[in-house]
């Protein structure tokens, strides 16, 4: 047990910057960098306003239930697990995997220069009609 409490107290004197176990740490006055770096993430993260839950470094605000946060952490998975997807179906919640929805790239192309060709035009006929009231 004594061995314990040895590396149970060296592993705390680590976080305080000591090296051995036998470097004296002032826990009134030293600072915890463990604490510290914990404190920097929370003042930055912001989720010292209730309600909030940080979830993959995005702070979620407002009024959260458990099927909100549980719906934000199945869809920070790559490849979502077996129970996010039996969950996901049984709410009713429509689940994007790679390959389905969304626009192809061929169709986003052809909207885009269809865009760019009427702003073309947009602008030719107003230069036009400039040009003539000036004359």
């Amino acid at each position: 047990m004594g061995a314990d409490l040895e590396g149970i107290r060296l592993c705390v004197n680590k976080t305080f910057g000591a090296k051995t176990a036998e470097d004296r740490v002032d826990y009134q006055y030293d600072e915890n960098e463990v604490l510290k770096n914990m404190q920097l993430k929370w003042n930055a993260l912001g989720t010292h306003l209730y309600p909030s839950a940080v979830i993959n470094n995005v702070t979620f605000r407002g009024e959260l239930s458990p099927a909100n946060v549980f719906e934000a952490i199945c869809s920070a998975y790559e490849t979502m697990p077996y129970g996010c997807t039996k969950w996901l179906k049984q709410e009713g919640i429509t689940i994007n995997t790679k390959g389905s929805g969304g626009v192809k790239k061929t169709t986003l192309g052809f909207i885009v220069a269809v865009l760019v060709i009427f702003n073309c035009v947009l602008i030719y006929n107003y230069r036009k009609k400039l040009q003539k009231e000036m004359k």
